[in-house]
């Protein structure tokens, strides 16, 4: 969940909320934190620091984030030098934000000034830069210097990366970021999906063949008109079997068919291959009598902001993306791109493919609409969450997921709808893994205790050895140790293993964690708190049909238009950032979230009300937030 954290705050930046800063300006700007170690109370009131996560843990782990494994084995086991250079222990206690409310967590805390010492900014949808001026947050640039070696080190590798906040003339560094050492598949949360079992069960072999990126004619298919078949080639243990179609006791990751599609790729590539897919899935919803499913789900808008599909029809996406050939920022909203992908969804919804109630569901997260219908197994196509791949929705007390094998999908090439500039362009622009994101600040209520021991306690996440336990949790040794109770509840002797594996050293976790049923390995992790994640990649034992065909697609195309990618959100000054927030309101939420689902259930004609949705568009300011946005990207890229 935290990689989904990560990229939510530079989004917001971008369009975001306008957040209550709770900030009273005085004529007389606040001094700048000083590199001084002044400290109130007793010796140990001055090493004892408070923090506020982004989310905590099920309480059926433990009810404090202090009692978090890797938090109880640094307090026990880890000391930090103080002002005065003596090691000493760091007593960190954690606050968490009502689930859900997170938002207005941050929010009533910074307006009532009740904030804790350290903050993760995840769902801040402000300015930093308005903090700081309002003496909330310090400057960390002279801490980061003296204290933190490690995070240091990073920003010195990593010089096009920009951490900064630009305050009056001076660019500051005013939050730590969270930074991703490497970029797997296995960072994305969510992507398409789909019921590969219906297609086995309901599809026959194309009669031919055609790829229009390749091909210049179709190419007969030999099996034309044949079932296709499929079966698990792996028991729950992992051992071979033979021919299992809907057997029991199989690893749902195991399942592999002989399912090619009308481009002749065995995954779905271009928009024809959806279209055919979902003429199998009628088939399949009609001969199992589902008469409240449909084919596909869709965002309640009527498209997703990051991109995704809309960003199949020639690329970008419907708000503000990088067009990283020209090297600027860009609109979308008003596009032939974006007008090829809402005719082409007409053309869904008048087929009956779309879900009819789609824009009812303003209360479901992209990743996760109409939840319960994707679970009972009434769904052909969606955009799910990594646990309703495989076999992961099948349940015996729901006859419709019985033998259900969800696949995952790329964002695909569209070769039907628009003109030669919408046509067999690769996606660019949907969600990705950054390789830094988030942010952490830490407040006025700080600034009178030890400073050098906490930000040394800061810095050791983003060390080897501290980053390994925030990412994996404890070893054999660190466990016997510290003999923690959480793990001896579920019977985990160690969190992980180091092993060797394609000529690297890797992290295979203990199978517990490796499930990650109920979230329980973030539970015995530590990665709630802000450092380096992903020092070492893992080894999960997954299949190579999990690997190649589930989350292997979701990442078949590089998101080079997703802006928050980009270090640019940190050059926008406070004002800036209020601005783009307002006409993100105007232009998002009071005019694109109206009128798009119009376009796409044929209330709004694309020759009648085109240009007039184009012009409304173009009143609402958007061109103002393209040219802060661009301004940032210049002074980033140093022209």
């Amino acid at each position: 969940m935290k990689r989904i954290l990560s990229w939510l705050l530079l989004l917001c930046l971008l369009a975001g909320m306008l957040a209550l800063t709770g900030c009273s300006k005085d004529d007389e700007k606040p001094q700048e934190a000083e590199q001084n170690e002044q400290t109130a109370g007793s010796p140990e009131e001055a090493r004892t620091f408070s923090y506020l996560l982004d989310k905590g843990e099920s309480t059926e782990y433990y009810l404090n984030y202090e009692d978090n494994p890797v938090m109880r084995y640094v307090a026990q086991y880890k000391t930090f030098e103080d002002a005065t250079g003596t090691s000493q222990s760091v007593k960190m206690s954690f606050q968490i934000p009502p689930s859900g409310k997170e938002l207005d967590n941050i929010n009533l805390l910074i307006s009532t000034q009740s904030y804790p010492d350290v903050m993760s900014m995840t769902y801040y949808g402000g300015s930093l830069a308005e903090l700081y001026e309002c003496g909330s947050i310090l400057d960390l640039g002279p801490y980061i210097d003296q204290y933190m070696p490690n995070y240091k080190a990073w920003l010195e590798k990593n010089p096009n990366v920009i951490t900064t906040t630009p305050v009056g003339d001076k660019n500051m560094q005013l939050s730590l970021v969270g930074i991703r050492a490497n970029v797997t598949p296995y960072d994305l949360f969510a992507g398409w999906c789909y019921r590969r079992d219906w297609i086995v069960r309901y599809g026959v072999q194309p009669d031919t063949f055609f790829d229009p990126m390749k091909d210049t004619e179709p190419r007969e298919n030999p099996r034309a008109g044949q079932q296709f078949t499929g079966c698990y080639t792996l028991d729950v243990n992992g051992n071979a079997i033979e021919s299992a179609v809907l057997e029991e006791n199989v690893n749902g990751d195991s399942w592999v068919d002989d399912v090619v599609f009308p481009s002749g790729h065995s995954d779905p590539i271009y928009i024809s291959d959806w279209e055919w897919m979902f003429g199998i899935f009628e088939k399949a919803l009609a001969d199992q009598g589902i008469t409240d499913g449909y084919v596909l789900s869709m965002y309640y808008p009527g498209f997703n902001q990051n991109g995704d599909l809309v960003s199949s029809f020639g690329g970008g996406c419907p708000w503000i993306y990088y067009d990283a050939e020209n090297q600027e920022a860009k609109f979308g909203g008003n596009t032939d791109n974006f007008k090829a992908y809402l005719q082409c969804m007409n053309a869904w919804w008048n087929k009956g493919w779309l879900d009819k109630q789609f824009a009812e569901r303003s209360g479901d997260m992209y990743y996760r609409i109409d939840d319960v219908a994707v679970r009972s197994g009434k769904v052909g196509f969606w955009q799910g969450s990594v646990s309703t791949l495989g076999s992961r929705i099948a349940n015996e007390s729901l006859p419709f997921t019985k033998g259900a094998v969800a696949y995952g999908a790329a964002n695909p090439i569209n070769d039907i709808y628009g003109g030669d500039e919408q046509k067999l362009k690769i996606p660019d622009t949907f969600y990705g893994a950054a390789n830094y994101g988030g942010g952490v600040v830490v407040t006025d209520k700080a600034k009178d205790k030890d400073l050098a021991i906490l930000f040394r306690w800061l810095d050791y996440f983003y060390s080897d050895e501290g980053a390994m336990l925030m990412n994996y949790g404890l070893n054999a040794q660190q466990q016997a140790q510290l003999q923690d109770p959480t793990y001896l509840k579920y019977g985990v002797d160690a969190a992980y293993t180091l092993v060797e594996k394609d000529g690297k050293q890797m992290v295979k976790f203990h199978d517990l964690l490796k499930v990650n049923d109920g979230n329980i390995r973030t539970a015995m992790n530590g990665s709630r708190v802000f450092g380096l994640s992903n020092p070492l990649e893992i080894d999960y034992g997954d299949t190579q049909t999990y690997i190649d065909h589930c989350i292997g697609q979701w990442s078949l195309y590089e998101p080079v238009g997703f802006m928050a990618l980009y270090p640019f959100n940190n050059q926008l000054p406070a004002e800036t950032v209020q601005s783009n927030n307002k006409v993100y309101s105007r232009v998002i939420n009071e005019y694109m979230y109206v009128q798009v689902p119009n376009f796409i259930k044929g209330k709004k004609n694309f020759e009648a009300d085109w240009d007039t949705y184009c012009k409304d568009l173009n009143k609402r300011g958007y061109q103002k937030t393209v040219d802060a946005m661009n301004e940032a990207i210049q002074k980033t890229l140093g022209n």
